[in-house]
């Protein structure tokens, strides 16, 4: 079985939910005690928000000179929403190091 992994899906839901995540994170590390949103929660919410896209968003291929992307390429899929929680991942990263106390 062949499932689209690098879909604009994937790629919109992870940078929204990325941005999200880490101004939250940024905005509360400076409460005591200060509130985090993990992974954990990103892979949750990923979930319902790419099944929602696949709701509302159109069956519609675009093209940008030599690219081409659709918004719909499918159903939602477990490929997707790996990509989606590994760039949630990587998300966290810097700012472990930049919080860090020493």
């Amino acid at each position: 079985m062949d499932l689209p992994a690098n879909t604009i899906r994937a790629w919109v839901i992870g940078l929204l939910l990325c941005t999200i995540g880490s101004g939250v994170n940024m905005l509360f590390s400076m409460r005591n005690p200060s509130i985090l949103v993990t992974t954990y929660v990103i892979q949750l919410v990923a979930y319902p928000i790419g099944k929602g896209w696949d709701l509302i968003m159109p069956n519609h291929e675009f093209k940008i000179g030599p690219l081409r992307f659709n918004l719909k390429p499918g159903n939602f899929n477990f490929k997707e929403h790996v990509i989606i929680v590994v760039m949630s991942n990587v998300r966290r990263s810097p700012l472990r190091l930049a919080t860090s106390h020493r």
